[in-house]
């Protein structure tokens, strides 16, 4: 989400399940683009900076 700096985790159904990150200070200000990789790295491409990022994804915490 552009608008929150946000990516939104969701189950395979849509149901909406939390977020992986929602800040700049931990790496992308305006995601834009995303995919997983055969590794499970998750590569983000940011609008505002026309930049991609590579996340290792270590754990997830549902923080709602």
């Amino acid at each position: 989400n552009r608008a929150d700096h946000a990516i939104h985790i969701l189950s395979p159904i849509g149901q909406f399940l939390g977020y992986l990150a929602s800040r700049c200070d931990i790496g992308f200000g305006s995601p834009f683009a995303l995919m997983f990789d055969s590794e499970h790295r998750l590569w983000v491409g940011d609008f505002k900076d026309g930049k991609i990022r590579v996340f290792e994804i270590t754990s997830y915490k549902n923080f709602i």
